[in-house]
């Protein structure tokens, strides 16, 4: 570099073949800004607001739109079967609006087995395309369903929109984890959660009968999500591919360090952490295809898939104010001081709860120990399985991994919604006492095999898993 000024990071350039790696790193100059502190740029802030609007969002829209506007759509497929001649029992009914209901889970199911191998297949970049699409096409079957009287359309539906929950929640954090520098990536792994949240406040919104939970406005309500997805799709045209997948997987090396310095806002010369960790994690992973089986029978490898997979079923089997905390705290720490908080509160609930006919009082006890259940749920729980896997694994399983752990997480979410009405039927208010059983269960095998992640590539985590493995042999 003959000279040394400010706009010097965007002036050096390098013969890079695309398949070979002849970058040489250079030192920045001191007029450089910290590298380990980068910026947020554009490119970076639009690859955010594609895994919150365009994915994590309508997917949290889906999961709670349902709740408030039930009578009225509980009307309308009673009225869809009886256009028909059929008459249904009230039994059968509730059947079919479960139905209605589940089968966007057993499509989340779906996307989620499908997620692994369609991000390492065609990309990170082009697998979200392909599920705002079918997002999209989710949406126009909501809004044509009440013309065509068809409750099959809502089955349809509620089924493509699962399967498109289930892509976004697996390579949605995939994409943005891969994308954002290290000191980042909490605050980008939260916004997956954050984003379900804010779906699931507006669908309770809008669905109010007095907005579009009513016998008129309710094919709106159902793909109103659309828009979301419409802001997600345009922003996601304008985005790079993930450089990891790229360099590591693809072996396109001129293409990941272009992505890169559009990511960072620096030449790729400058940007020594992330360069050589591309470096590392290639060599690491070389000749190897990462299949489902692939993962499951790796030793290391498992060990991680196990950590991922037992944070989603424990997210959901426990029964936002986390960015800033995600973003500094290790990891280890807040997922344990969270379980605490959410066994502790399910306990403490459950005594109120079966106390509450001898005090009034009792009922603002219980308040408080639900708020204590949801904070600390908010810390720990609800966002960190969904950005642990991309700490956890190397670049080859890390899709695989990822997919898997989503699986987990909508199979127990299955299981939640199937049994929790005929358990609390059989328990009443001791059913929480369960909840708090797994989340105990689940603090115990993470303090024992969950190893911090909070600025350790996943490389170096390989040791950890290798010794833990011998230990087991042994």
């Amino acid at each position: 570099m003959a000279a040394c000024d400010k706009h010097a990071v965007f002036m050096i350039s390098v013969d890079i073949s695309p398949n070979e790696d002849n970058l040489k790193l250079v030192e920045p100059c001191p007029e450089v800004p910290n590298l380990k502190h980068q910026r947020i740029t554009r490119k970076l802030l639009m690859v955010a607001i594609v895994g919150f609007l365009g994915n994590s969002l309508p997917a949290g829209y889906n999961i709670g739109v349902l709740n408030t506007p039930e009578e009225v759509l509980r009307e309308f497929v009673h009225r869809s079967v009886s256009q028909r001649d059929l008459m249904l029992s009230k039994s059968h009914l509730n059947i079919l609006w479960s139905c209605v209901v589940s089968v966007f889970l057993v499509g989340a199911i779906i996307g989620s087995c499908c997620a692994g191998w369609t991000a390492n297949k065609i990309g990170r970049r082009p697998t979200l395309l392909l599920n705002s699409a079918i997002g999209l096409v989710s949406a126009a079957v909501f809004a044509v369903a009440r013309v065509a009287c068809s409750v099959e359309m809502i089955i349809l539906g509620r089924l493509l929109v699962g399967v498109f929950s289930g892509i976004g929640s697996s390579v949605g954090p995939l994409y943005m984890m891969e994308t954002g520098p290290s000191h980042l990536r909490g605050a980008l792994g939260v916004l997956q959660q954050l984003g379900l949240c804010v779906g699931i406040l507006i669908a309770q919104i809008l669905g109010q009968k007095d907005i579009l939970g009513n016998t008129t406005n309710w094919p709106i309500l159902l793909s109103a999500y659309s828009c979301f997805i419409a802001i997600g799709l345009l922003t996601l045209l304008f985005c790079p591919e993930s450089p990891a997948y790229l360099y590591i997987r693809m072996g396109e090396y001129n293409k990941a360090f272009k992505e890169l310095e559009k990511l960072r806002g620096y030449s790729a010369t400058l940007l020594h952490s992330d360069v050589l960790l591309l470096r590392t994690e290639r060599k690491m992973n070389e000749s190897c295809s990462w299949t489902i089986m692939k993962v499951l029978k790796d030793p290391l490898v498992r060990k991680s898939l196990f950590a991922v997979c037992i944070m989603h079923l424990g997210q959901q089997l426990c029964g936002i104010n986390a960015v800033p905390l995600v973003n500094s705290c290790q990891r280890r720490n807040l997922i344990l001081v969270s379980i605490c908080s959410v066994a502790c509160s399910l306990v403490l609930l459950t005594i109120s709860m079966a106390l509450q006919s001898l005090s009034p009082a009792l009922s603002y006890v219980i308040i408080i120990f639900s708020l204590c259940f949801v904070l600390g749920y908010g810390i720990g729980l609800g966002p960190l399985p969904f950005m642990i896997g991309s700490e956890l694994f190397q670049q080859g399983p890390r899709a695989t991994g990822m997919g898997l752990g989503c699986l987990a997480n909508w199979l127990a979410n299955f299981i939640v919604a199937l049994t929790f009405p005929l358990l609390q039927q059989l328990l009443d208010q001791y059913v929480f006492l369960i909840f708090a059983t797994f989340t105990v269960f689940l603090g115990i095998y993470l303090y024992k095999y969950l190893p911090e992640t909070k600025n350790i590539n996943p490389v170096d985590l390989s040791s950890f898993f290798y010794s833990s493995v011998s230990e087991d042999q042994v």
